[in-house]
């Protein structure tokens, strides 16, 4: 039997399998995730930005747009299968970069498709709160470290009040607790985008230095969710 690849060096000198990456390895691994971040906000905000000031809402409902929305969607939810059972993709060029694009834009379309109906002064607003937010949680997580398993845990019971209130707002719709639901999603999600900023920030062996695509829209998927809680919070706020 071959032995095992090593990509760093060993947690314990007793437990070969537990590996970690070097330094210089965990820096490149953080440099090329957050450039993957900024691709990909990038695009989104470009295509919401081009949806808006060209006026696309007619594009959008047309045959064509529709057709596009339902290949975005059928996109995502491949990748995102994809992710769940054969993560290794994500470790090969040129797989690796062909995913990204790929689950970038179908997103990228689906929003611009749904906020081309949304008034832009709650666009603005709901996109500044969102910068803010992980902003501060960013600057956070790179001055002071958190224990990963107690904001596991904190993550855990977030989800399932989270699952718990969406179940009961089947059977029992408010307004008010439709934006209870909100900001509780909201919350969720800044909890997941501290949780994941610490494990790429501090943690050496729950991602592979190949594993920077998977980790980017990680974070890609924490931001874009909170900035469509915060929209509804603003909305059913009104």
């Amino acid at each position: 039997m071959e032995p095992p690849v090593v990509y760093g060096e060993p947690l314990n000198k007793d437990e070969v399998f537990l590996v970690a990456m070097t330094d210089n390895q965990k820096l490149t691994f953080i440099t090329k995730t957050y450039t993957c971040v900024i691709f990909q906000l990038g695009l989104t905000t470009l295509s919401v930005f081009l949806s808006k000031y060209y006026q696309l809402q007619n594009f959008y409902i047309s045959d064509l747009g529709l057709t596009i929305s339902a290949l975005s969607l059928s996109c995502i939810f491949t990748i995102l299968i994809l992710i769940c059972c054969a993560e290794k993709m994500l470790q090969y060029f040129p797989y690796n970069y062909i995913i990204l694009v790929l689950f970038s834009c179908s997103v990228s379309y689906l929003l611009s498709c749904s906020l081309s109906f949304v008034p832009e002064e709650q666009l603005l607003l709901s996109s500044a709160l969102t910068l803010g937010d992980v902003t501060i949680l960013t600057i956070y997580s790179l001055f002071w470290s958190i224990d990963i398993q107690l904001l596991f845990n904190f993550v855990s019971l977030l989800f399932l009040n989270f699952i718990i209130l969406s179940f009961v707002n089947l059977f029992i719709y408010t307004k008010l607790l439709t934006l209870i639901i909100a900001g509780s999603g909201s919350i969720l999600f800044s909890a997941l985008l501290l949780y994941d900023t610490n494990l790429i920030l501090y943690d050496k062996k729950v991602y592979t230095p190949k594993d920077f695509i998977l980790a980017s829209i990680n974070l890609y998927l924490d931001i874009v969710n909170i900035f469509i809680y915060t929209l509804q919070c603003l909305t059913f706020s009104e």
